[in-house]
């Protein structure tokens, strides 16, 4: 009997914990969710990530299972499978996750950033097929970016390169939480775009977002509910995604000036804006880029949505196995 070729992913989110069981081809035929409790401190959550993994081993009998695969928040170090100070995981420092699961599960385990693992999904199976080169930037509570260059994701030296969120575009901007000032993901993920658009509410008394904001405008106010206003028309809402979109492609131009990457792929809920964000952002990267590496950049919207962090999981295994 030929058995296919499996393997399991699991995408290690601050919130929640995916996992999945992957074909070779992509598809996926099972998936469980569960909390991370990522404040419950590090050993709490390997184990909630080998629980997750027991649970699906029951279901590969009639595969063939070669391999697991982790995503997961900061810098990984790939080639040893440690995870690196990962942001919101308290008491996280340098854990060896992946020695942790072969030592559990005697099964070969490959560890990389999140952000690497949806960059090779949406290469292998979906917006980037056919490209060689490219960036997946992923907006949300942060910004993550994978690096596909000649059709490999690129890691650094270390692991820890595509930090592009941590890049900055104002030397004396606003603090992020990495300590330094003005870098990218302060003003273009979840907390930037609520601060702005709390900040202009008395110039749109109009608004939708009136009222909303009280005490704890982050509870109320999120990327999500500024983007649907927006496509309904919201003019707050609207100039939010104007400036989000000009100040990512003022980032975004300073890469392609120096990767010349062909494709750009947004992934996070706030892509789901269109083009109400996509215009200003690729308006902004061709006014702030070189016009050769700008005049043959794409900008393209993800379509693998949550999924690509399984998916993304499973693709590294089958590529080193």
């Amino acid at each position: 009997m030929n058995r296919s070729k499996v393997a399991i992913g699991v995408d290690l989110g601050g919130t929640n914990l995916k996992l999945a069981i992957v074909s070779n081809s992509g598809e996926i035929l099972h998936e469980t969710v569960r909390p991370t409790g990522a404040e419950n401190g590090p050993d709490y959550v390997l184990t909630q990530v080998e629980e997750g993994i027991a649970e699906l081993l029951s279901l590969t009998k009639e595969h063939n299972l070669v391999g697991i695969g982790i995503g997961s928040a900061g810098p990984v170090d790939f080639k040893n499978g440690i995870v690196h100070h990962p942001p919101n995981f308290p008491d996280w420092e340098v854990e060896p996750v992946r020695d942790r699961i072969v030592k559990r599960f005697e099964l070969p385990t490959f560890v990389d950033n999140d952000a690497n693992v949806a960059a090779l999904a949406e290469g292998t199976v979906g917006a980037g097929i056919g490209y060689y080169y490219f960036l997946c930037i992923t907006l949300g509570t942060g910004v993550g970016c994978g690096i596909v260059l000649d059709g490999e994701v690129y890691r650094g030296k270390l692991g820890a390169a595509g930090e592009f969120g941590h890049t900055t575009i104002k030397y004396d901007g606003l603090l992020c939480n990495c300590g330094n000032y003005g870098c990218v993901e302060r003003y273009v993920a979840a907390k930037g775009m609520v601060e702005r658009a709390v900040q202009k509410l008395s110039e749109f008394p109009d608004s939708k977002l009136k009222g909303l904001h009280g005490d704890n405008p982050h509870k109320k106010i999120t990327p999500k509910l500024i983007s649907q206003l927006a496509i309904a028309g919201d003019k707050l809402c609207l100039q939010v995604l104007q400036e989000t979109g000009e100040l990512l492609g003022i980032a975004l131009a300073s890469v392609v000036n120096l990767l010349n990457v062909e494709l750009i792929i947004l992934a996070g809920g706030i892509s789901n804006a269109g083009d109400l964000l996509f215009k200003p952002t690729m308006d902004s990267i061709r006014k702030h880029a070189l016009p050769m590496p700008a005049s043959i950049v794409k900008l393209v919207k993800a379509q693998l949505g949550e999924k690509a962090g399984v998916i993304g999981a499973t693709q590294m295994v089958f590529r080193n196995v």
